[in-house]
């Protein structure tokens, strides 16, 4: 995600980031952080009860289907930690460091597709 606050942190020089700015988007990404930690024990304990799962003897497709559904509950919260820290910190920047934070996303995107992928 182009405005993942990580991401943006990562470039504060190129983007010119404020004092204040950097400290907001700190503050963002430290306030996702729980979210998606637990998120991700969730998957990896869903994940190892399914591959469990898959190599009994007798698989209960009963409980698969709820360790399934289970883990698609904990990535949606994942990707939804992501998402919202990215939209707010979007909020952050200027007009322009969005701009150019989007002339990135678009110039990654234009080699992705020019690779056939």
């Amino acid at each position: 995600m182009p405005f993942d606050p990580a991401r943006l942190l990562a470039h504060k020089d190129a983007l010119g980031l404020s004092a204040q700015q950097v400290a907001q988007l700190n503050a963002l990404e430290n306030d996702a952080k729980p979210g998606m930690t637990a998120a991700v024990r969730q998957i990896k304990t869903e994940r190892a009860a399914i591959a469990a799962g898959l190599n009994a003897a007798a698989p209960d497709t009963v409980q698969l289907k709820r360790r399934y559904e289970a883990l698609q509950t904990a990535a949606g919260k994942a990707h939804w930690a992501r998402v919202s820290a990215s939209l707010k910190a979007r909020a952050v920047l200027t007009e322009e460091q969005r701009g150019k934070v989007r002339g990135w996303a678009d110039l990654r995107d234009g080699r992705w597709h020019s690779k056939g992928r």
